[in-house]
């Protein structure tokens, strides 16, 4: 799951704050490559993926180092990054990021040095607008899980991030204001039965869902089950997450620029979808089930922030 993660991935960082601080001090490459990506990753956001982070990203008459992409490859937010201990609240350090903002149009801006994290909402000119501020070293590691949820890609991307401060909001539950939102607006918020992709198990003869909901609030109608693992790599496509570029992956075949899978072998049932990607569907409902998991977990996003709607 996506918190079990997390967690794992803070405790390791706070390990190599804690044994490599002085080598991590002395520049900013090695903070970014140490502490910075790792954390990132971890929240969905793929630094070596040019669709979802740009780095060294033009703003005005500078740089910011990190430019993370929303679902229109458009930044939604960017990040400053410092060498570890680097002091975060110079006026030079802050106007810095909050220009780039302001003059792209980007809601959010934040500040790191590997180790403390803060992002500030710089649409609000008066009031608070900083709305995380945390230092993984000081803080317990669950607790600086829950709060970094904030930053995780589905959250940050959906322009209305909510903060994650109690462990029932993991999951797709940071965005299930949005997604009532938007089955409302949809006509699709009936009642029924909804479970995470995690969870459901096809069996022989089981009828299939009747709809999909991400973590983002969009829900399409399912009119078999096959159309799982279609709307699962549409959506990934539509995000700009799943590429040509990216294939042929590894162990996921069923995904391709052609409609062949491994050795040249032709799909013998297959969508088409944004991208110009081809999706075999020659699967029965179980392993439909398998691939939608498998292809998320690929672009280390969790089954969890996927769910089917039952009668």
């Amino acid at each position: 799951m996506l918190l079990d993660d997390l967690v794992k991935v803070i405790e390791t960082l706070k390990e190599r704050i804690a044994s490599h601080g002085p080598a991590l001090q002395q520049n900013e490459t090695r903070t970014r490559m140490a502490l910075i990506d790792p954390l990132l990753q971890a929240l969905g956001w793929d630094t070596s993926e040019p669709a979802v982070v740009r780095p060294e990203y033009s703003a005005g008459n500078g740089r910011a180092d990190y430019a993370l992409l929303g679902e229109t490859r458009n930044p939604v937010a960017f990040i400053e990054a410092k060498r570890l201990s680097e002091p975060l609240e110079k006026p030079n350090t802050q106007d810095q990021v909050f220009t780039y903002a302001l003059v792209q149009q980007v809601k959010y801006a934040g500040l790191t040095d590997g180790n403390r994290w803060i992002l500030d909402n710089v649409s609000v000119f008066s009031g608070e607008r900083r709305v995380l501020d945390i230092s993984l070293s000081e803080t317990p590691t669950h607790e600086a899980a829950l709060k970094l949820l904030l930053l995780w890609r589905p959250n940050l991307a959906s322009g209305q991030p909510v903060e994650a401060n109690a462990p029932e909001l993991v999951g797709v539950r940071p965005l299930q204001h949005s997604t009532t939102t938007v089955a409302q607006e949809t006509g699709q918020n009936n009642p029924g039965n909804w479970i995470s992709l995690s969870n459901v198990a096809a069996g022989t003869g089981q009828k299939p869902p009747k709809a999909i909901r991400f973590s983002t609030g969009q829900v399409r109608n399912i009119p078999s089950w096959r159309q799982i693992l279609v709307e699962v790599a549409e959506k990934l496509a539509n995000d700009g997450t799943l590429t040509a570029t990216h294939c042929p992956m590894k162990g996921l075949g069923f995904i391709n620029s052609s409609p062949n899978g491994p050795g040249g072998v032709s799909f013998r049932s297959y969508k088409t979808i944004s991208g110009g990607l081809y999706v075999n569907l020659n699967w029965n409902a179980s392993n439909i089930i398998k691939h939608s998991r498998r292809l998320l977990s690929h672009f280390h996003l969790s089954p969890e922030t996927v769910e089917l709607q039952f009668d």
